[in-house]
């Protein structure tokens, strides 16, 4: 829950999809009100259609009590995106994998540890290229790789 405050406009405290069309206008929340009320938002031409939308939106859910901590909200402080996010992604059976994989990749010993695979390849490439030089299967493997370097 985030509160935005605009100039012209009442304070108000959103959550969810409201909030990230906020966010996505460019304007800034901020976790108390007395914050919101201290720093309001510039309303710029475009931007003020959008505002109006959410404005009666967000008046219409409070009015009905779905605004968070009201009686019908569908958003309470356990009933988050983010906590609808980490159910779906537990519900889905190798998806926590996958997103522990993606993250891994940023990591600098991730990267450490391809280098020293690729580097134990290369070196089990020479020496069996070493080993096998003057016997029969080496020089067929000579006249492969040369095969293909002309392709």
């Amino acid at each position: 829950m985030t509160w935005f405050a605009f100039k012209g406009y009442p304070t108000i405290d959103v959550a969810g999809i409201q909030e990230k069309e906020l966010a996505a206008l460019g304007f800034h929340g901020y976790a108390a009100q007395a914050q919101a009320a201290a720093h309001p938002n510039d309303v710029g031409f475009w931007q003020k259609a959008q505002l109006n939308i959410i404005e009666a939106d967000y008046s219409y859910a409070k009015a009905a009590g779905e605004q968070p901590g009201g009686p019908h909200a569908t958003l309470t402080p356990g009933n988050t995106v983010a906590g609808a996010a980490q159910a779906a992604a537990s519900s889905v059976p190798g998806l926590s994998q996958i997103g522990t994989f993606f993250h891994s990749l940023g990591e600098a010993n991730t990267w450490i540890r391809v280098a020293e695979v690729l580097l134990g390849l290369g070196l089990i490439i020479v020496g069996l290229a070493k080993l096998a030089s003057g016997t029969p299967a080496g020089k067929a493997a000579l006249k492969a790789g040369k095969a293909v370097a002309i392709l």
